[in-house]
Order: C-alpha cells, then sequence, then structure tokens
C-alpha cells in the first residue's frame, strides 16, 4: 500500500517533483503577477485625462498654461480662482434627465 520509512529514506524524490513545494511556492507567484498587472493597469489607464483645459490627476484639477490666460476674465478679484463652464454634453445631459425625471413624475400622478 504505501512506503515504509526505510524505503523513503533510501530513495528520496528531488523537491521539484513533489507537489507540495510547487502549492506553496504557486500562492505567492499569483499575488506578484497580480501586482505587476495592477500597476501596469494603474499606469497605463486614463489617471492623467484631458478637462476641457484642465489635467486632473488624482482629486487635484491643475488649469494648463494656454488655458490659464484665457481663463483670467473669470479671475475672481481676491479669491484668485478660475471658474472652468461645464461641458456643452453634460448640460445636455443634465436637461435630458430633468426631462426624464419630469415624464416620470407626470406618470406616477397619473
Amino acid at each position: 500500500m504505501g512506503k515504509s520509512m526505510e524505503e523513503l529514506d533510501a530513495n528520496p524524490n528531488p523537491w521539484y517533483k513533489e507537489p507540495w513545494p510547487w502549492i506553496l511556492m504557486s500562492g505567492p507567484a499569483i499575488v506578484m503577477v497580480a501586482c505587476i498587472i495592477t500597476i501596469y493597469l494603474a499606469f497605463s489607464t486614463g489617471a492623467n485625462e484631458d478637462i476641457g483645459g484642465a489635467v486632473r490627476r488624482g482629486l487635484v484639477i491643475e488649469v494648463l498654461q494656454e488655458r490659464s490666460s484665457v481663463g483670467n476674465a473669470n479671475l475672481g478679484a481676491s479669491e484668485g480662482t478660475v471658474e472652468i463652464p461645464p461641458s456643452l454634453q453634460e448640460i445636455e445631459a443634465k436637461q435630458k434627465s430633468l426631462q426624464l425625471a419630469e415624464q416620470l413624475r407626470q406618470q406616477a400622478d397619473n
């Protein structure tokens, strides 16, 4: 049925022919591959998207140099902030959502 201890000691298998080292090494190897994939995706996707003359980096939005000279007309005298108007697509999307909400309210009332 099974080998005795004397038989195992006389003819030991090399470590790479045993299943347990491979099972134990597979967990950290999978985590390392997942970490590399996560880092690649973090740096390759749109983290620095162009937002109508400004660049968003995380939670900070920086105004680009050429946009800031045009935006000086919107500067507050004491505030020193630049107002960036919403894009046309954002305005249209809000109008459509308001129209849909109004239609739903009318249907609910009837």
